[in-house]
């Protein structure tokens, strides 16, 4: 039963309720589904939108696994540059009773990041890490790639990026090599432009409208789907 109340308070509040409210300019709200081997393992909604001098993106997830559902609220927010250099972020993920919640703030070229382990209210372990020059959050490595711009065929951009909800609890960032290619897709009712992504030497391909939305991503590695969608059809996904 509070799965299934979590799941309709986060997912039906509007762009205002989940931000912060002030003086906030909805961009999207998009759906989406993912798939692992051809098999429906999750959805997650996500809200774009603008507040004086900060790009917001929220993302609410839901994914399955052998022990369960995972949901994972994440909150991240960039400076409105082109390069939306990261200001801060906060991970709530629920899974299997226990509660983590993840917060980060950058001050100049540092990052505190507090974590707080099986509980919400439980005193957090702190830390503070240097932040390189150039490393982009991970919910906005597709508004970042979107700058790079599609004009000349195989751009290529070297970067890093800080998963918001960590790497087993750990924040270190991922080397990210990308290239945009001279071809576009229709998912959807979007035109997409394709980058080709090396992600910790994974190779991926992204498909990305010019304003920053993520059409569709894919691994095939790991045979790893992520595709944008309706609400209707995500929710089939659990």
């Amino acid at each position: 039963m509070t799965f299934i109340l979590s799941v309709l308070i986060f997912i039906s509040a509007p762009v205002s309720c989940l931000g912060s409210g002030k003086a906030e300019m909805p961009i999207w709200r998009e759906w989406y589904t993912f798939t692992r081997g051809g098999i429906p393992s999750g959805f997650y909604v996500e809200n774009f939108h603008r507040k004086p001098g900060l790009l917001v993106i929220e993302q609410v997830i839901f994914e399955r696994s052998a022990t369960g559902i995972t949901e994972t609220f994440v909150h991240s927010e960039a400076n409105d540059n082109a390069s939306a250099s990261p200001a801060s972020f906060y991970v709530k993920k629920r899974q299997l009773g226990s509660v983590d919640v993840y917060e980060g703030i950058v001050s100049g070229k540092e990052i505190g990041i507090r974590i707080h382990v099986g509980q919400e209210n439980k005193i957090p372990a702190t830390t503070l890490e240097p932040l390189k020059p150039g490393v982009v959050f991970g919910a906005f490595v597709p508004y970042f790639l979107s700058k790079m711009g599609t004009n000349k065929a195989q751009q290529q951009a070297k970067f890093e990026s800080l998963l918001e909800e960590g790497d087993e609890r750990k924040f270190t960032t991922a080397k990210i090599t990308a290239a945009s290619v001279a071809t576009t897709l229709k998912v959807g009712k979007e035109t997409c432009s394709e980058y080709r992504l090396t992600f910790n030497e994974i190779p991926a391909s992204w498909w990305v409208t010019s304003a920053g939305k993520l059409c569709q991503m894919l691994i095939p590695s790991l045979g790893s789907e992520l595709r944008i969608s309706t609400e209707s059809e995500a929710k089939k996904f659990l």
